[in-house]
């Protein structure tokens, strides 16, 4: 045996050892059926979502379990690494939706510091009575303080 077909025979075995190893152990990173940072149980796809196919969901719950994708995968022939593939772009759909959560929150924050700015400066004060810039006229509701909202209105 020559040195290309050793190499040829060490690639197709250790592919196969890749494949043994992704359909029969639980790859680390994925979280198969295990437990994630925020103690919710690691999932491929949940009803609703682009990657949820309804004939993986095997006990018809709404959500494809890793077992479930697992044993989907293996009757339909699919190769490891599309299963590997498939569940990056789970994981790449749900990194996206999550940044678009995290913005609409933060313009929402935003939206609110906003408001709480304009609030705040409507009720700022801009003279009281015995400063030189107090103006009787100004003082809409006698409270001897002319607010930055009243100055704007006079």
């Amino acid at each position: 045996m020559d040195l290309s077909q050793n190499s040829i025979s060490s690639n197709s075995s250790n592919s196969f050892g890749l494949q043994t190893n992704f359909l029969n152990k639980k790859p680390a990173g994925l979280n198969f059926g295990m437990k994630t940072n925020n103690n919710n149980t690691a999932y491929y796809a949940k009803k609703g979502e682009p990657m949820y196919v309804k004939e993986m969901d095997a006990d018809e719950d709404g959500i494809v379990s890793f077992d479930e994708f697992k044993d989907y995968c293996q009757a339909n022939g699919i190769s490891s690494k599309e299963m590997v593939r498939m569940v990056e772009m789970a994981n790449s759909y749900r990194t996206m939706q999550a940044q678009k959560k995290a913005e609409k929150e933060i313009k929402e924050n935003s939206s609110d510091e906003k408001n709480t700015i304009k609030e705040v400066e409507s009720e700022a004060v801009y003279a009281k009575r015995g400063d030189g810039k107090y103006d009787e006229a100004m003082d809409t509701n006698n409270d001897d303080k002319v607010s930055y909202k009243e100055y704007m209105i006079k």
